[in-house]
Formats: structure tokens, sequence, C-alpha cells
């Protein structure tokens, strides 16, 4: 993206920051909405029911916090629109695709997260009834 065009020495330093700030708005867009990272999530059997609750807190913190990323995300899209709509510039299907991407990131992290823990209880109860059949053998 060109910036303004200076003609004027004293007014040089403005141009400049006027670059600096249309250069930089996208790159703050992307940058005030994190995607969170990940909680680890085992596949140890021998864990125990508080570890395993445990777990599921830290499950459902990420997926609060993706959700806070979602609609950050969408705050920022709508951010953007309006700005390619008031500068007469369309919004481009590869500035389109760009924001769709960065959402479906998003749901992407939370199914993941959301299967990994879901096979980890499912493993770990088929662990438990086995080790209660054990028991009363």
């Amino acid at each position: 993206m060109r910036g303004p065009v200076c003609f004027f020495p004293l007014a040089a330093s403005l141009c400049l920051i006027l670059t600096l700030s249309v250069g930089a708005a996208p790159a703050f867009a992307y940058e005030q909405c994190q995607l969170p990272e990940a909680p680890v999530i085992g596949d140890n059997l021998g864990v125990v029911e508080a570890e395993l609750l445990k777990t599921q807190k830290l499950v459902k913190e990420f997926i609060a916090k993706v959700d806070g990323y979602l609609a950050c995300s969408e705050r920022e899209q709508a951010k953007a629109q309006a700005l390619a709509l008031r500068s007469s510039l369309p919004f481009s299907k590869g500035e389109q695709d760009i924001w769709n991407q960065r959402y479906n990131d998003g749901i992407d992290a939370q199914t993941r997260v959301a299967d990994q823990f879901n096979a980890q209880v499912k493993a770990w109860r088929g662990h438990q009834a086995d080790s209660t059949a054990n028991q009363k053998k």
C-alpha cells in the first residue's frame, strides 16, 4: 500500500507519520486478536480423576478464550470492511479469505482440543471399567 506523497519539506514528518500509520493499521488489526495456545492433553490412561477434571477446566478455559478470539476477529473484520468502504477500496476476495481462514483456525483449534480431551475421557473410562472388572474377579 502506498502512503501519501509529500511535496513540502515542512510536512515531511507529518507525511512519514501518516505513511507509517497507514502501513501499520493492518498489522495492528492482526496483532489485536491472538489465537490462544492450546492446552497439552496427554493420553495417559493411568491418570487420576482429579487430573482429568483439571484438564477439563483447562479445555473449557481454552474454548472460552477461542470464543473471545473469534469475537475479536469478527469485530476487526467489520472494522477492516468499513475502512475499505470509506476509502472506496474494495474488500478483495483474498482479504476475505484471510479473515475466513483466521476464523476457521479458531474453530479447528476448538474442535481439535475437544476431540483430544473426549478421546482421553473415553480411554480413561474404558481403563476404569477394565480395572473394576479385574478387581471383581
